[in-house]
């Protein structure tokens, strides 16, 4: 995901922008020749202008989902919500974190023909998980079939809060029925995140909604490791001597 701390200094002041992810590809180029150019010193893309109107916005829009590194972001600052489809300003709501917004576009986004298109990828969700507004995810999972928000985007989701720490996100996710990964299925998993946090707290609810106990997370634990190598001890001396 792009990181506006680490935009280009030679991008256009305003929202979009390309960080140092930029592969030079042409791909934002070619799609929005009017707001992307090339760095032929860098050997980089950056935003020339800033969308001025609408079809501008489009095409923005579309070079950031087809940017293969997520070098292309956009951080706030649309000079008129008005001039934007529902769908769009909904869009920009839920990445600016902008509760309010998303509260008055939520009821005209619902009956809108083009709403599936907003989550089709399962992005969008994570991305408002990352902003930590709990009243704005539980709105979307209340109306998640209406807006077509696809279940495989809900667990990557819910690592991402274990990761953080973030334990109101996580219990969120999962009095919604979100399920843990890999805590009754083996594998890279939903538990490791927790024990790396380091918040018993976390470790706590993901077993529970896991539905297994201490005593067998720690039995699973040691039959999918049974086969690592032991590790080999340090050789420590006295000091007064060599041995």
């Amino acid at each position: 995901m792009a990181d506006p701390n680490e935009r280009y200094p030679d991008n256009a002041a305003g929202p979009f922008f390309v960080d140092w992810r930029c592969l030079d590809c042409d791909v934002c180029r070619d799609t929005a020749p009017a707001n992307f150019t090339r760095n032929d010193d860098g050997g980089y893309s950056y935003l020339k202008k800033q969308p001025e109107n609408l079809d501008e916005y489009e095409r923005c829009l579309e070079a950031m989902d087809a940017c293969h590194t997520e070098a292309i972001g956009c951080n706030g600052g649309l000079p008129d919500w008005d001039v934007l489809p529902s769908v769009m300003a909904f869009r920009f709501a839920i990445e600016w974190g902008h509760s309010a917004r998303f509260e008055r576009l939520l009821p005209e986004v619902l009956l809108e023909a083009g709403r599936e298109s907003l989550f089709k990828t399962g992005d969008l969700f994570r991305v408002a998980a990352r902003t930590g507004l709990t009243d704005m995810v539980e709105r979307l999972l209340l109306n998640a079939d209406a807006l077509a928000i696809p279940r495989s985007a809900l667990t990557p989701s819910l690592d991402e809060a274990i990761e953080r720490n973030d334990f109101e996100m996580v219990d969120l996710l999962f009095r919604y029925g979100v399920r843990p990964s890999g805590v009754t299925a083996g594998g890279p998993n939903s538990l490791e995140l927790a024990l790396l946090t380091g918040n018993p707290k976390m470790v706590e609810r993901v077993l529970a909604a896991g539905g297994i106990s201490k005593e067998e997370a720690v039995r699973r634990w040691f039959e999918e490791h049974a086969d690592d190598p032991l590790p080999t001890p340090s050789k420590k001396t006295c000091g007064k001597c060599n041995d």
